[in-house]
């Protein structure tokens, strides 16, 4: 949905390394071009908004970079985002126009100490960002693995007041 093959640049999508390959490979398959943004190991594999901003800058010319895609807690690592992080990445993403897509499966499956907040609560506790009129666009996935089409759908049928209108704002995709 986010991939439109008629462009003159390929899509694409920031993807954090370390992460299981399978969605890396489903963007690929769709003719999506992958990202890298890169966890910092020395920090636990923390998200850094300044990594975000190098990856973004260096896809410039390469793809037409249109989503974050974020896993919380992440997948190998195990790293649980802080609420600060969190908030720091939904501004980036909301600065940058860029999808903010969040992938919090695994929050039942924490093995490390700490809270888990999801982007979703922390989207509505932050309240409506903007930055010269873009708007903010979480996606949660909650299943990955098989399941990959009912998932986004069901996500599509609660939220399609506002799909429409956030696609058709993205260049080369229409609605």
């Amino acid at each position: 949905m986010l991939v439109h093959n008629q462009a003159s640049l390929p899509t694409g999508v920031l993807t954090a390394v370390p992460a299981y390959s399978y969605f890396k490979m489903m963007l690929q398959r769709l003719g999506a071009a992958v990202v890298p943004y890169y966890l910092d190991e020395e920090q636990g594999w923390a998200m850094e908004v300044e990594e975000l901003r190098r990856a973004l800058q260096a896809s410039k010319g390469v793809c037409n970079p249109v989503a974050l895609y974020v896993i919380n807690p992440g997948n190998p690592t195990g790293h649980v985002q802080s609420r600060k992080c969190i908030e720091e990445v939904i501004r980036f993403t909301a600065e940058e126009r860029l999808f903010l897509m969040a992938d919090e499966v695994y929050q039942e499956s924490m093995f490390r100490e700490g809270e888990f907040v999801s982007y979703k609560k922390v989207l509505s506790e932050m309240g409506p960002l903007s930055h010269s009129g873009a708007g903010l666009f979480p996606l949660s996935i909650q299943r990955l693995h098989g399941r990959e089409t009912q998932s986004i759908q069901a996500m599509l049928v609660h939220n399609m007041n506002w799909v429409p209108e956030v696609l058709n704002n993205i260049p080369g995709i229409s609605c």
